[in-house]
């Protein structure tokens, strides 16, 4: 409440978005880039719906007067002010979860920032499609996509999709992922393809990589029961 009184006093919220608009030169996509980078400033320590609270009275304004929906511009500012708990060096949820886990700090909050990657996409597809302000039938199909772009993309950072995957098909699910998260039908359609034949071939050569780890790990088993019984006749020699 104090923060919010002392930001309204003295018309630092209005100024705050005239700066953005200002250094954005009026593009949507400097705009979302900056209050991105002020969602995860501000809202470094912060829980989601005070972070919200912040950057909404900041940069609010700032998405509207480049011609986002009123809408779509708070919808997008709570998504993006989910991404300080996910980001280091100040990751509060990654770090809470690391601590339950028993894992490390750091790098529990490094993958929670690579699998949480959607958090960059959905606010794109909230000011450049209806997925928020539009009707139903031309929502729907941006939801659909989207939501597939996003597993694709996510199998692409993660490197495993079907099993481990190699730097083409690793790209190729990038590129997939991309392009279904595009809101036209026909480049969607086109991602869906990529990410389709990337899945087949891997679903066909499984049970290759399968067999073939299979009788990697029976060679390092057998390799390290002779070192055994060689240790143990070195022993009966010493003895």
């Amino acid at each position: 409440g104090i923060i919010v009184g002392v930001i309204n006093l003295s018309g630092l919220g209005l100024r705050f978005s005239g700066l953005i608009v200002t250094w954005s030169g009026g593009n949507l996509w400097l705009v979302l880039i900056l209050v991105t980078l002020v969602s995860w400033l501000l809202g470094a320590g912060l829980t989601v719906t005070s972070s919200y609270i912040v950057v909404a009275i900041l940069a609010a304004p700032a998405l509207i007067e480049v011609g986002v929906p009123l809408l779509a511009a708070h919808l997008i500012i709570f998504w993006v002010s989910q991404d300080a708990n996910v980001t280091p060096p100040i990751a509060l949820a990654a770090f809470a979860g690391a601590s339950i886990s028993g894992g490390q700090p750091m790098r529990t909050g490094w993958e929670a920032w690579k699998l949480a990657r959607g958090l960059y996409i959905v606010p794109i597809l909230m000011a450049f499609s209806p997925l928020v302000v539009g009707p139903f039938w031309e929502a729907v199909p941006v939801a659909i996509t989207a939501v597939m772009g996003i597993y694709l993309l996510s199998a692409g950072m993660s490197g495993c999709l079907i099993r481990r995957t190699t730097l083409i098909e690793q790209l190729l699910l990038l590129a997939a992922g991309v392009l279904m998260i595009v809101p036209d039908l026909m480049v969607a359609g086109g991602g869906l393809l990529v990410g389709v034949a990337v899945w087949l071939y891997q679903r066909r050569t499984a049970d290759l990589v399968t067999k073939s780890q299979l009788r990697y790990n029976e060679s390092l088993v057998l390799k390290a029961e002779r070192d055994e019984r060689a240790r143990d006749r070195g022993r009966a020699v010493y003895d």
